[in-house]
């Protein structure tokens, strides 16, 4: 019973001793393929202490910034900073630490950041707050937008220019259709007074639709605003259909309404 106690004993101390190199090897594997997620990413990942100095610093920021992990360690965040959002950093961060409404922390926004060699570009910073440790820290992750601003700007400039370039043309057209159609009204065929008036309404269908434009251009800058109003939806029909007909005939497509019931 003595030997079977003993050889019970030491199979039971074998087994733990097994079960934490087991849990030690997942811990270090997690370990390490966060380290190669952290590495790898594309985004630049620092994080600070809650004195606002860098504990960490991926290879993505060091190619972003132009500094080296060893050489940036250490040093307060503000130097990634440019001269106005460095000057109010600390006061974010003592205001926070206070216990005051975050500002910046779990709200991605856009900010301009500083290279080494004094330069500032664009970027998306997005913040979070975590304990390690029982110590507060906080990781930023920052994404160069330079190129999207650029590609943003060519097309605000493509579309005014487009708008501008088409606009022009339309209003003087639109301008020698109504000065005939108002001088000569009731001098000229049915015909021709149909299909003058139909192009004068095209004309204000295209200016209508350059307009609808930059009213996307607006709708993405969220400065839109929506003026809601009942609409005649037979009207729409039938004069979409007018507009139409032409275009349908020549294609040998013939276009037919059939209103629904009306309304009481």
């Amino acid at each position: 019973m003595e030997d079977l106690a003993t050889a019970f004993n030491h199979s039971h101390e074998q087994l733990v001793k097994a079960n934490k190199i087991k849990v030690e090897t997942e811990r270090l594997s997690g370990q390490s393929q966060l380290v190669a997620i952290v590495d790898t990413v594309a985004d630049g990942i620092v994080t600070i202490d809650d004195s606002g100095r860098i504990a960490t610093f991926n290879p993505a920021a060091e190619t972003l910034f132009g500094y080296r992990e060893s050489e940036i360690i250490g040093q307060k965040v503000n130097v990634l900073m440019t001269q106005l959002d460095a000057s109010a950093h600390d006061n974010y961060l003592h205001n926070y630490l206070s216990g005051q409404p975050a500002q910046i922390i779990g709200i991605g926004r856009e900010v301009l950041a500083k290279r080494r060699d004094g330069t500032e570009f664009p970027v998306d910073l997005s913040i979070s707050e975590m304990h390690v440790s029982g110590k507060r820290m906080f990781t930023g992750i920052i994404r160069d937008i330079t190129q999207r601003k650029k590609d943003e700007q060519l097309k605000s400039e493509f579309v005014a220019t487009v708008s501008h370039e088409l606009r022009t043309p339309l209003t003087s057209i639109r301008g020698a259709l109504g000065i005939v159609l108002g001088k000569f009204e009731g001098q000229l065929p049915d015909k021709g007074q149909k299909m003058l008036t139909m192009a004068l309404r095209n004309c204000e269908r295209l200016t209508t639709l350059i307009n609808d434009i930059l009213d996307i251009e607006k709708l993405e800058s969220e400065q839109l605003s929506l003026n809601m109003e009942e609409l005649n939806l037979d009207a729409i029909i039938r004069r979409s259909i007018e507009d139409n007909e032409g275009f349908a005939k020549h294609h040998g497509v013939s276009l037919c309404y059939l209103p629904g019931p009306q309304e009481a």
